[in-house]
């Protein structure tokens, strides 16, 4: 623990997420395990393995009816996540186009613009 001068234990900065609602066009129907598994490779596969961890990159909600879902992410990494999207071209072989819609910082309101677009 770093202490100040006078004493006191210094406080550590609190770890600030945001939740990324991003929307897939395709025609076909994707499972939210297939959604994951294709993020979390590009992430990895473009910025390593370290920064995955880092960033505590997630997929927590996706609807395979509305073709949208919700993404975790540490507030540093946003930016990559949403470049991620951007190069997800295939999921199992489907062609598709996945682009962020909205940026939140609770995941209730980003529920909320889920639902909203």
């Amino acid at each position: 623990m770093i202490t100040k001068p006078s004493g006191r234990p210094e406080r550590k900065a609190r770890v600030r997420r945001r939740y990324i609602v991003f929307e897939v066009l395709t025609a076909a129907e994707l499972k939210e395990d297939s959604v994951r598994r294709a993020l979390e490779s590009k992430f990895q596969e473009i910025f390593g393995s370290e920064s995955l961890v880092l960033s505590s990159f997630k997929v927590i909600h996706y609807d395979s009816r509305l073709h949208r879902g919700i993404v975790r992410v540490k507030s540093k990494y946003t930016d990559y996540a949403m470049a991620v999207m951007g190069l997800v071209r295939e999921i199992d072989g489907v062609g598709l186009l996945m682009y962020p819609i909205a940026t939140s910082g609770t995941v209730r309101r980003a529920m909320r613009k889920l639902q909203k677009s």
